[in-house]
């Protein structure tokens, strides 16, 4: 069960909207910090292979946090 479901099973049964805002919050914050960080270790290393892996972190970062806000729309703000 993927967290569309589960979210859909629980709702109307605990207050799943200000779980959600809390963990959204949280989400963004920590999503953020390792977005600077790796970018910021990317741009100080003198190793194209770190610099790379560094960036290939940022991009993936940047996914989740784009998949994390588009889940958060369609389960969140569709349905208040």
């Amino acid at each position: 069960m993927g967290f569309p479901e589960a979210f859909n099973r629980l709702k109307g049964k605990i207050d799943l909207t200000s779980i959600c805002n809390k963990l959204y919050i949280s989400f963004h914050k920590t999503t953020y910090l390792k977005i600077a960080i790796y970018t910021d270790l990317s741009n100080i290393t003198n190793n194209q292979e770190l610099e790379r892996l560094f960036e290939f972190l940022t991009n993936e970062e940047v996914k989740h946090k784009l998949r994390f806000e588009t889940e958060y729309d369609q389960l969140i703000l569709i349905d208040n």
